[in-house]
């Protein structure tokens, strides 16, 4: 498990850092029902995990607690990256 720091802007794009100094970068696009995203996820290079794939799955935000759960496998489905972070205002 890693920490990691993330920004988002309004259209969706995301970018963040993990304390190991892995670097990803994405993009969320809002579902027309509920506080579900449908979401790509791409990392850099080493230290990454995940060097230089690209991930695609879902988010789901919980307003009332504010947390953030995503989950997304690669291609083959033989991997997945997972968060869960907390929405800072």
């Amino acid at each position: 498990m890693q920490t990691a720091n993330v920004t988002a802007t309004a259209d969706g794009t995301f970018t963040g850092t993990e304390q190991d100094g892995c670097t990803f970068t994405g993009k969320a696009t809002a579902r027309t029902h509920g506080n579900v995203f449908d979401q790509s996820i791409t990392f850099g290079g080493a230290p990454c995990f995940f060097a230089g794939s690209t991930f695609q799955g879902i988010v789901y935000f919980d307003i009332p607690t504010r947390r953030l759960y995503m989950t997304a496998p690669n291609s083959l489905r033989t991997d997945a990256a997972n968060f869960l972070g907390t929405k800072i205002l």
